[in-house]
C-alpha cells in the first residue's frame, strides 16, 4: 500500500554508488555507478543519464533526432541515387523532397503490408534534400519537424532514419521509498504507478546484472563508433566490423573481409546477412533544423513508396534484391514506381 512507503533519502559522498543496481524484473530500471541509466521492457532499452536533485532523481534519456542521415559514396551504381528510408513504415506522414523538387509523401495513406528494406533508386544526386514529419497535435514537447542538408560530399547512398517522437524519451522524474524492509523506487511520468523494487544480490541477480553491464558496455562502444561511421552491405544490413578483419579496396570504397572466398554457398543463399563486402556511412549534419506547418504542402501526385494489401502486386512495393539469391554485392533492383496518392492529399 502507498500508505505503508517510507520516503527513503540517498546520503553521502557516494550516492550513485549506493543506489546502482536493477529495479524490476520483466521491465523495469538499471542504474550504473557512472550515472546512467537503461529503462527496460518488451521491446524497449531506453539509455540516459540522471542526476540527483534533493530527495529527487531526475532522468534525461538519450533522445534521438528526428531525423538521421547517414550517406556514402557508391561507385558500383554510377551516377545514380540510392535510398533506403529506415523506420518510416506505420510512423505517420513523412515527407522527402530533393532539392526544389516537388516534396513527395514517403508512404502513401493506409500502407500496410510492409516489406523492409525500403530502398529507391533514381537517377539523379541531390545536392540538397529535405525531410518533413508530420506532427500530431499530442506530440510532447514538439521540436523541429524539417531538416535540410546539403550534399556536400556528392555522396549517392543514403540510410535516412525517422525517429517518431515518443512520451517515454521525455524527461521524468523519481523518488526513492521503504516499504516493507525493500527499497521501492517510483517513477513519476510513465510505467508501473507502484514502482520497482530493487532486486536483491543474491547468485541469479549477479548474473542478470552482468548481463545488463554486458549490454550497456556494446551500446557506448556502438554510441562511439557510430560517430566515426556505421557499416553496412549491399542490402542495408548493419555490421560492426573489427578492422583487423577487413582490407579497404579504394577503387569499389568497400571494406572486404579477407576471408572473402570463404563460405560463398552459404551468403549466395544468405545475401542479406552477408558482411564480407561492406560499405561505410558516414553520419551527416542537417544544415538547418526548423518547424514547418505540413497540412498545407504541395504533394507530388505519387508517394514514394506504395503498398496495399490487397492491392495488385504489380502495384505495391516490394524489395527484389534478394528474391533471386546473391548475384553480386554490388547489385541492387530500383523499385516500381508508386500510385498516384489519393486526390485529397494533392492540394
Amino acid at each position: 500500500m502507498v500508505s505503508a512507503q517510507q520516503p527513503l533519502l540517498i546520503s553521502g559522498k557516494s550516492p550513485y554508488v549506493q543506489v546502482a543496481g536493477r529495479y524490476g524484473a520483466n521491465e523495469g530500471i538499471c542504474l550504473f555507478e557512472d550515472s546512467t541509466f537503461l529503462l527496460y521492457g518488451y521491446a524497449t532499452a531506453i539509455f540516459g543519464y540522471y542526476r540527483f536533485e534533493e530527495e529527487r532523481l531526475l532522468f534525461y534519456p538519450h533522445k534521438p533526432e528526428r531525423f538521421e542521415v547517414y550517406a556514402a559514396q557508391n561507385k558500383s551504381i554510377g551516377k545514380d541515387v540510392k535510398i533506403n528510408f529506415v523506420n518510416f513504415e506505420g510512423n505517420g506522414r513523412t515527407y522527402f523532397q530533393a532539392g526544389a523538387d516537388s516534396v513527395r509523401q514517403v508512404f502513401n495513406d493506409g500502407a500496410n503490408c510492409f516489406d523492409a528494406p525500403f530502398v529507391v533508386q533514381e537517377s539523379k544526386i541531390p545536392a540538397a534534400f529535405t525531410l518533413f514529419a508530420e506532427v500530431p497535435d499530442h506530440e510532447p514537447s514538439p521540436g523541429a519537424n524539417a531538416y535540410y542538408y546539403e550534399n556536400t560530399g556528392l555522396y549517392n547512398d543514403f540510410m535516412i532514419v525517422y525517429y517518431p517522437s515518443k512520451r517515454i524519451y521525455e524527461p521524468f522524474s523519481a523518488s526513492f521509498y521503504r516499504e516493507e524492509g525493500k527499497v521501492l523506487l517510483r517513477l513519476s511520468n510513465f510505467v508501473t504507478e507502484k514502482g520497482y523494487y530493487k532486486n536483491e544480490a543474491d547468485e541469479d541477480e549477479s548474473k542478470q546484472w552482468a548481463e545488463v553491464l554486458e549490454m550497456k558496455m556494446q551500446y557506448d562502444t556502438e554510441r562511439k563508433m557510430i560517430k566515426e561511421g556505421i557499416f553496412a552491405n549491399e542490402h542495408y544490413n548493419t555490421f560492426w566490423p573489427e578492422a583487423r578483419a577487413y582490407d579497404f579496396d579504394p577503387a569499389r570504397n568497400l571494406y572486404v573481409s579477407k576471408d572473402a572466398a570463404a563460405n560463398e554457398a552459404y551468403f549466395q543463399a544468405n545475401p542479406y546477412n552477408d558482411d564480407r563486402y561492406l560499405r561505410r556511412f558516414v553520419l551527416l549534419l542537417p544544415n538547418t533544423k526548423s518547424k514547418r506547418n505540413t497540412s498545407g504542402i504541395p504533394l507530388a501526385k505519387a508517394s514514394i513508396f506504395y503498398t496495399v494489401c490487397d492491392a495488385a502486386p504489380e502495384n505495391t512495393y516490394h524489395y527484389k534484391a534478394l528474391d533471386t539469391g546473391y548475384e553480386n554485392n554490388d547489385t541492387i533492383r530500383e523499385t516500381i514506381a508508386a500510385p498516384p496518392l489519393p486526390e485529397k492529399n494533392k492540394n
